[in-house]
């Protein structure tokens, strides 16, 4: 198989970072003052980040394909990330190109869907969240399958691998703890203001976490 080595000057990669998490935070804004003024009238549905294939869902949805699609090149890469890399960057790549086309076309709410009827799978309020133990369930299998390869990208590149942990931690927090909050106890009328809130902190830490994974794996690539 032919490598490939990578000569980019990575200085610039804050810069991209902090351009990034601007990027996210003015979405954020957006949303909150379209609630507030209605601003945007007839287009405020792009702006709004509890709907779907607005402008955050491909934001956050690029954010991952480009996380997914660096983990695949760096199976080019020479010399290679690390010994025991190759299954290990094919599965997060792909794992991360999956999450990417689910946040475009909302896999995870067809799952739920599609399953609602199976009455022993664990759901919550209104029969919502069926996919979190699913993808939960997968999440910690493939941890445990691949313990050894995440040890190994621990010890060798520990900067790296303790920003992408942040980031996917704060998606974690955004796209399944917030949400679990939300369909227990913010889906009614009387909690209007509170949910708008949650909605914010949601899809803003599921954007900031995709931000910090792409500039953790964009500094693995080039390190």
């Amino acid at each position: 198989m032919q490598k490939i080595s990578f000569y980019i000057n990575i200085k610039y990669l804050a810069c991209f970072l902090i351009l990034l998490i601007s990027f996210t935070t003015l979405l954020i804004i957006m949303y909150l003052l379209n609630n507030v003024y209605q601003i945007f009238n007839h287009q405020h549905r792009m702006f709004n980040l509890d709907a779907e294939q607005t402008i955050s869902a491909w934001f956050t949805s690029i954010l991952l394909f480009l996380n997914g699609f660096i983990f695949i090149i760096n199976i080019f890469k020479q010399p290679p990330p690390y010994q025991k890399s190759i299954f290990f960057l094919i599965f997060m790549g792909i794992s991360f190109i999956f999450l990417s086309m689910d946040e475009a076309v909302s896999i995870h709410e067809f799952i739920t869907y599609s399953l609602v009827k199976v009455n022993w799978l664990p759901r919550f309020k209104n029969n919502h969240g069926i996919w979190i133990p699913i993808y939960g369930g997968l999440m910690i299998l493939f941890i445990y399958i691949l313990r050894k390869c995440i040890r190994e990208l621990w010890l060798k590149h520990r900067k790296e691998a303790f920003l992408f942990s942040l980031g996917f931690s704060l998606m974690i927090v955004g796209g399944v703890l917030l949400e679990i909050i939300s369909y227990q106890y913010l889906r009614a009328d009387a909690y209007k203001n509170v949910y708008l809130i949650e909605v914010a902190f949601e899809e803003g830490f599921e954007m900031l976490g995709a931000c910090i994974m792409l500039y953790a794996a964009l500094l693995f690539t080039l390190k």
